[in-house]
């Protein structure tokens, strides 16, 4: 068995304890003996037992998207995606979106009656006779 100076490889024990932490719902007794490993403990006993501890924290400025893939209806059906910045204008995503070759195909000889932009979700092109 791996002992407790081996058992985080390298990976500071602060981490490989938030690891076993989000483990635990998923593979509860694995994520408990590794548990007992990390701390050395050659007995088990339920009060050192990894489900009562606190959930690990979180930056939640580092798990949000900083690009998002849309997709792009033209007429109601999805012809292309784009990738943007989650932040970009609807003035530049129209750019981009009206460059692509695939919408360019399906809006050639028609007008573009609505150009609708949800951020963060879809384009949506209604298009009609010149």
């Amino acid at each position: 068995f791996v002992r407790a100076a081996e058992s985080t490889a390298g990976i500071p024990t602060a981490i490989w304890r938030g690891f076993l932490a989000v483990l635990a719902p998923f593979a509860p007794f694995v994520a408990d003996e590794l548990w007992h490993r990390l701390h050395g403990w050659e007995d088990w006993q339920p009060a050192r037992s990894i489900h009562l501890q606190s959930w690990p924290s979180y930056e939640p400025d580092l798990a949000r998207d900083i690009v998002v893939t849309l997709g792009v209806q033209i007429d109601g059906k999805t012809r292309a995606e784009v990738t943007i910045a989650v932040d970009e204008s609807e003035d530049t995503v129209r750019t981009a979106v009206l460059a692509l070759p695939d919408v360019q195909r399906w809006t050639q000889e028609k007008a573009i009656r609505k150009f609708i932009y949800v951020p963060g979700r879809i384009v949506n092109i209604v298009t009609g006779p010149t």
